[in-house]
C-alpha cells in the first residue's frame, strides 16, 4: 500500500508560528476549517489521523492549510490495536 501527497512549497505551521509568532484570528479559524476538512475526508473513509500537530499542518502558498505525515493513521475498522511500521 502507498498515499501519493501533493508537494506543498510552504512551511508547517510550527515553523510560522516560530518565525514570525501568532497567527491572526482569521488565520487560526482558516487554518482549523481547513485541517477539520481534511479531517472529514479522512474519517469519511473510516480513518483516525491520530498525529494531528502543528508540525503536521502545511501552509500552502495560495493560504490553505494542509494536514501531513499520515504515518500513525490507523483504519477503524482494523482488528489490531496497536501502531506497527507494517500496519496496512
Amino acid at each position: 500500500h502507498y498515499l501519493i501527497l501533493e508537494y506543498v512549497d510552504g512551511p508547517t505551521a510550527r515553523a510560522t508560528l516560530a518565525t514570525r509568532g501568532r497567527f491572526t484570528v482569521g488565520e487560526a479559524v482558516g487554518v482549523g476549517i481547513d485541517i477539520a476538512r481534511a479531517l472529514e475526508f479522512l474519517h469519511t473513509r473510516r480513518y483516525v489521523h491520530r498525529d494531528v500537530k502543528p508540525d503536521n499542518i502545511l501552509l500552502h502558498p495560495d493560504g490553505l492549510a494542509k494536514l501531513a505525515d499520515l504515518g500513525l493513521a490507523k483504519r477503524l475498522n482494523d482488528d489490531a490495536h496497536l501502531t506497527s511500521a507494517s500496519q496496512g
